[in-house]
């Protein structure tokens, strides 16, 4: 079975989210895929062409590549390219660039997986949120279900030679399951799995009235 975990990292090289968020994927993301208890995947990394070589001597797991979701225009990450040009797997599990895992999270989704591996799946994982400054972690107030997936997402096909075969990234992540256009079960895991993590450059996500203060981390 293929599994690709696939992150976007699309910035132009004169911009300085570029250099900030590579310091933070190099130190803080990639360690903790690195020390998964199932290594059974590749990591693919979506860079602005200019970035291909820096991203290749990342890791020998780590691969550079250039494509275009449907969200990038909203999240204003450059566009490189129509088509995707990674090779089909099994299951794409989509993280973003400055989100943490911990080191069962790709085992819960094999996991999860083989309870029917001859049907399609979307794992939602419910992610805390993790403020990198205060070190606090956070309940969210909002929560993720079958209609609304969260951006911790898993996509099993066990068919990936058809025509039928979709790009995790060609969806908005909450609309997945809508848009795939057949019916496909949808799996939610509750928190322990993820940290959406809030910083000063977040684009789309904060602390909010919602969400619930739990721990501080030491």
């Amino acid at each position: 079975m293929i599994h690709h975990v696939i992150t976007r990292m699309a910035f132009k090289p004169e911009d300085p989210q570029w250099e900030w968020r590579l310091a933070f994927y190099r130190s803080m993301v990639l360690p903790r895929f690195l020390r998964q208890t199932d290594q059974n995947f590749e990591i693919w990394l979506r860079c602005y062409p200019a970035h291909n070589e820096v991203v290749d001597a990342l890791h020998p797991k780590v691969h550079p590549y250039q494509g275009y979701g449907i969200e990038d225009e909203i999240m204003g990450i450059a566009k490189t390219c129509q088509n995707h040009n990674i090779p089909r797997s099994h299951i794409q599990t989509r993280v973003d660039c400055d989100d943490l895992v911990s080191p069962d999270f790709i085992s819960r989704i094999h996991a999860e997986v083989s309870r029917q591996p001859d049907k399609p799946l979307i794992i939602s994982f419910q992610p805390w949120k993790l403020d990198l400054y205060t070190l606090t972690r956070y309940r969210m107030g909002q929560r993720y279900h079958e209609q609304s997936t969260s951006m911790f997402l898993a996509l099993y096909q066990p068919d990936i030679e058809g025509g039928n075969y979709w790009n995790i990234y060609y969806s908005k992540h909450g609309h997945l399951a809508k848009e795939l256009g057949e019916p496909v079960r949808v799996v939610t895991i509750p928190e322990g799995y993820c940290d959406m993590v809030i910083h000063d450059k977040n684009m789309a996500t904060s602390i909010l009235n919602g969400d619930k203060a739990l721990e501080v981390l030491n």
